[in-house]
This record gives structure tokens, C-alpha cells and sequence, in this order.
């Protein structure tokens, strides 16, 4: 595991191990809660109209639930995640006609 340019550096090879990876893998797969959707914030979820971007956006919405340990997905979830403090202050400009009532 680690970093390919450590292992590089130090043999030449991308896929020799790191020399200074402390990381050792157990073979176990990967602790990852599960988030629950309710029914609202699935039936939201299921309208936007695109299937990429209703990906990215379940996974976006996904990953922050996990972060902040909230085991369901509901409609307000949804809106704290989706307005969150990294969006850009632009979108507060954003026309009436654009924004969700």
C-alpha cells in the first residue's frame, strides 16, 4: 500500500511496496454503515431527471449522512446536505424560478 512515488523512489518500480507505509491491509472488507432513505427523500431523490446526477447526488447525500453518523436519509437531511457550507456563495443569486419553494 501507499504512496507509488515512494515506491518509485526508492526501487525504481511504482508497484514495489512503500517503504514508509505504516498502513497493513486485514483482508476484511471495509466498515461502511448503511444509510436508509425515507420514503419522501427517496421519492425526491427518484425526480431528478437525470440518472448520472441523481447518482452523484445520492452519493454526495450518502457520504455526508455518514459523516455526521445520521442513519436516515429524510427530506431535511437532504436539505442541510444539499445547501452545505462548501457551495458556493453564487448560488444564493440564483433566479426565484430556480430555486425550491
Amino acid at each position: 500500500g501507499g504512496c507509488r512515488c515512494r515506491a518509485y523512489a526508492a526501487f525504481e518500480n511504482p508497484l514495489q511496496e512503500d517503504p514508509a507505509c505504516t498502513y497493513r491491509p486485514t483482508g476484511q472488507p471495509l466498515d461502511a454503515h448503511a444509510v436508509l432513505w425515507d420514503s419522501e427523500a427517496h421519492a425526491r431523490l427518484e425526480r431528478i431527471p437525470i440518472a448520472f446526477i441523481r447518482s452523484k447526488v445520492k452519493q454526495g447525500l450518502e457520504a455526508y449522512a455518514r459523516s455526521n453518523s445520521i442513519p436516515l436519509i429524510t427530506n431535511e437531511v437532504m436539505q442541510q446536505g444539499l445547501q452545505g457550507d462548501a457551495r458556493p456563495k453564487a448560488f444564493d443569486k440564483l433566479p426565484s424560478f430556480l430555486k425550491r419553494p
